[in-house]
């Protein structure tokens, strides 16, 4: 399957070398983004010093096993910010929506 219009890029936090996750109410997540901008411009929220492209092939799958690999990394959660969403507001959703773990 080829990568189709609708598949886009998606951008990673990183600091020192390493995904920038973070802990939101006890739970684990780094928010990767399709619009690189977006990211940049909230990337002290993220705990990140840069930002890189996800390294997937050019398929739905081999972006998921990109992806998987990614939540493994960092033992916890991927969350896709949307593109028309900043930083911010997906982390403060993220602190609404995700129940507290003890």
């Amino acid at each position: 399957m080829i990568r189709s219009e609708g598949m886009s890029s998606l951008f990673v936090p990183y600091i020192k070398g390493r995904p920038a996750a973070l802990a939101i109410n006890g739970h684990r997540v780094i928010i990767v983004s399709p619009d690189r901008e977006s990211l940049e411009d909230g990337l002290a929220l993220v705990g990140g010093d840069k930002v890189r492209k996800l390294r997937s092939g050019e398929t739905e799958e081999s972006q998921n096993v990109a992806m998987n690999r990614l939540a493994r990394t960092i033992k916890g959660g991927v969350v896709v910010a949307p593109s028309d969403l900043e930083v911010e507001d997906v982390i403060r959703n993220l602190e609404s929506e995700l129940p507290w773990i003890h």
